[in-house]
C-alpha cells in the first residue's frame, strides 16, 4: 500500500470504519452488459430532462 493509503486505512479503522474498499483491487470481471444498460438509460434521461427544460416557457 502507499502511505497514504496506510494513513487513511489507519484513521478509518480508528473511527470503527471497515477499510477493505481502500484496499481492494478493481477486477473488471463485473456485468459490463448491464453497465453499458444502464450508462445509455443515463444518456437518454439526461437528454429527455434537457428537451423537457428547453419546451418548457420561460418564466
Amino acid at each position: 500500500m502507499e502511505d497514504h493509503t496506510v494513513h487513511v486505512a489507519a484513521a478509518c479503522t480508528a473511527a470503527g470504519y471497515d477499510h477493505a474498499p481502500l484496499t481492494a483491487k478493481a477486477g473488471g470481471t463485473g456485468r459490463p452488459g448491464a453497465a453499458r444498460a444502464l450508462a445509455a438509460a443515463a444518456l437518454v434521461g439526461s437528454l429527455g430532462v434537457v428537451l423537457l427544460a428547453t419546451a418548457l416557457p420561460a418564466t
